[in-house]
């Protein structure tokens, strides 16, 4: 609540990128405050939520220059919400997997047979027999590394 009050006091200030550090300090932060436990269970109204407090503020931020969210984004260099949540979530999996004690929670895929994929998960997915427990962080953090994964080996194809 401090943090939008404090947007909407800095109208007057004439400076866009002071409106868009008052929202990183005060609103952003706290839309993100603990996103690894919690984003991959984040229902659509959930998202659609989080994304409406962004887009408001970025009409604040941005006054008479808004033309609309993506545009806003864009002019900020700015991501969605749920875009920076799913590259936090990834940041956070990358430095788990450097860490000694913490790698534990996303264990390298064994080969059982020489026998070469076309993909193979690095990996390890925990199974999930419920769809509760498919959106669990870790599980969620294991598929999101494996993407990664993927990802970095086609750009290293091409």
């Amino acid at each position: 609540e401090d943090g939008i009050r404090d947007v909407e006091r800095s109208r007057g200030l004439g400076d866009v990128y002071k409106r868009q550090i008052i929202y990183y300090a005060y609103i952003r932060s706290r839309l993100e405050q603990s996103a690894t436990i919690w984003h991959s269970s984040l229902t659509k109204d959930n998202i659609q939520d989080l994304e409406r407090v962004q887009k408001n503020a970025l009409n604040i931020i941005l006054k008479n220059e808004y033309n609309g969210y993506k545009k806003a984004l864009q002019k900020l260099n700015m991501e969605t919400l749920v875009e920076r949540r799913k590259n936090i979530c990834l940041k956070f999996a990358i430095k788990c997997t450097r860490n000694k004690k913490l790698s534990k929670m996303f264990p390298l895929n064994e080969n059982l047979h020489s026998m070469k994929q076309r993909v193979q998960n690095k990996f390890t997915v925990q199974h999930a027999n419920t769809e509760r427990l498919k959106t669990f962080s870790i599980i969620y953090m294991q598929n999101l590394l494996n993407e990664n994964e993927v990802r970095k080996h086609k750009i290293l194809q091409n």
